[in-house]
C-alpha cells in the first residue's frame, strides 16, 4: 500500500539459481551462461522505485565504505532486463 509523503526502502538479495518455473533473464556472468530471477525489477518497475546498487569496499580492517549507485530513477524500463543486466555488470566488476 502505498502512502503519499512516507518514505520506504525495499531490500533485495540477488539470487543465480532461479527454479525452472521461476521467470529469468539469462547473461553472460564471470564467463558463464547464468540465470537471475527478475522478480525485483518487476516490483520496482511497478512501484516506480529508483533501484539503487550497494557496493561496499574494506577501506581498512574492520572499516568499509559504502556506496549507493542508482541503476534507474525509477522510470519505466518497457518490460526489458536492463535494471538486471546494470546489476550483474556492477556485481561482477
Amino acid at each position: 500500500m502505498k502512502q503519499k509523503g512516507t518514505l520506504t526502502a525495499t531490500c533485495m538479495i540477488g539470487d543465480q539459481s532461479p527454479r525452472k518455473k521461476s521467470s529469468k533473464h539469462w547473461m553472460n556472468f564471470l564467463h558463464q551462461e547464468t540465470a537471475f530471477l527478475v522478480g525485483a525489477d518487476r516490483i520496482a518497475e511497478k512501484l516506480k522505485q529508483t533501484v539503487l546498487y550497494v557496493s561496499v569496499q574494506k577501506s581498512k580492517r574492520g572499516q568499509y565504505e559504502i556506496e549507493f549507485i542508482p541503476l534507474d530513477k525509477g522510470e519505466k524500463q518497457n518490460g526489458g532486463n536492463e535494471l538486471i543486466t546494470k546489476y550483474a555488470t556492477l556485481l561482477e566488476h
